[in-house]
């Protein structure tokens, strides 16, 4: 190694075995510098930093998270590709694969991919609106000790947002199974209605219905409307996938094309919604602190705000590495005081900040 790293995403096990390397060289590795991880844990640690400060302790955490359409009639999905479209989009259906968990009552329950979305909540954001948010993987057992650096805590965890009815509408397509990865080069030979009905054990028929059934729900139900409205049910060639041919990869191409992605001078923009919800514990009272951070783009930006901060977040720690203002060694997070302070007070130079709330409880 010769010159400082900065990563956008979670932290990898390679980057951990070098932290002893970087040191002995004066370089610096800096993970988690994205929009989240990166500028929202920076918020949530200087909230928590602040706290223990007054000799406070958290006793619950909850954080909520989402890059989302400011329209929520943008579609019948209530949502847009902002952000590494096909990525994201596979990976919401490919969860299987994962995990989702967080700290309940002190204790680590594991929730299955394929069930993540069943554990779907609803949350009310101050003076925003009604969202849903589903535990993201890792959360307890990484987010917890990790980033925020937090003890004894009752209740931890960190969620993905989204309008309502995107989980159910997504754990349905795990159901039929589109969460499948084989590889199927058959599948490139076959129309929408087709992979349908194979899905649901037949090979004709009414696709709509078959799915209602498999699903449990009237053919009436929202989410049959939302699978109408995306093709599933069209008897046309599906779009060739880039990559390998699969059941996964066919639903997120279509998701891809159907809720679109975002273009430079876009009229519909996107907007970041970071909800911390804290329940706090000082020698003498109890209190309830509320975090909102809620920017968004402006109609005809080049870029949605989602690439803006996430570029922006680790630009700004990249330019304190070079100019010598950060003095760091190792591995380090961005939420500790010497990277989250000057960000953040640039944020908010910017016009870019948090609205916090303190509640006597």
């Amino acid at each position: 190694m010769t010159c400082h790293i900065g990563y956008l995403f979670k932290t990898q096990q390679e980057f951990e075995q070098l932290d002893q390397q970087a040191k002995e060289k004066g370089i610096a590795i800096v993970t988690e510098a994205g929009t989240d991880p990166g500028y929202g844990s920076m918020i949530g640690k200087k909230l928590i930093d602040d706290v223990h400060a007054k000799g406070g302790e958290i006793i619950d955490l909850w954080y909520h998270v989402g890059v989302l359409p400011c329209n929520p009639n943008i579609n019948p999905f209530g949502y847009k590709c902002f952000w590494a479209p096909k990525k994201s989009l596979f990976a919401s259906v490919k969860i299987k694969d994962g995990s989702g968990d967080w700290i309940k009552d002190s204790q680590i329950p594991l929730i299955p991919g394929d069930k993540v979305y069943l554990e779907t909540r609803t949350v009310e954001v101050p003076n925003i609106g009604t969202f849903e948010s589903r535990p993201n993987s890792d959360s307890g057992a990484y987010l917890y000790p990790k980033v925020y650096g937090i003890d004894n805590v009752r209740n931890f965890y960190h969620g993905t947002l989204r309008y309502p009815g995107w989980g159910e509408t997504l754990q349905g397509l795990i159901d039929l199974g589109f969460c499948d990865t084989q590889y199927r080069p058959e599948l490139l030979e076959k129309t929408y209605q087709e992979i349908v009905l194979e899905l649901c054990g037949s090979t004709n028929g009414d696709a709509k219905a078959l799915v209602a059934q498999k699903l449990g729900i009237p053919v009436s139900h929202e989410i049959i409307m939302r699978y109408q409205w995306l093709g599933l049910f069209d008897n046309k060639p599906i779009i060739p996938p880039k990559d390998s041919p699969s059941y996964c990869d066919v639903i997120s191409d279509l998701l891809v094309q159907k809720l679109g992605v975002y273009q430079p001078g876009d009229t519909e923009v996107d907007q970041i919604i970071m909800y911390y919800d804290m329940l706090v514990q000082y020698p003498d009272k109890k209190e309830r602190i509320i975090s909102i951070t809620n920017p968004s783009a402006k109609p005809g930006d080049n870029y949605s705000i989602c690439s803006q901060l996430t570029s922006k977040t680790a630009a700004m720690i990249a330019r304190r590495l070079l100019e010598g203002s950060l003095n760091l060694k190792g591995l380090k997070y961005p939420s500790i005081p010497e990277i989250y302070e000057p960000v953040l007070q640039e944020y908010a130079e910017e016009g870019i900040r948090s609205q916090e709330t303190v509640l006597a409880t």
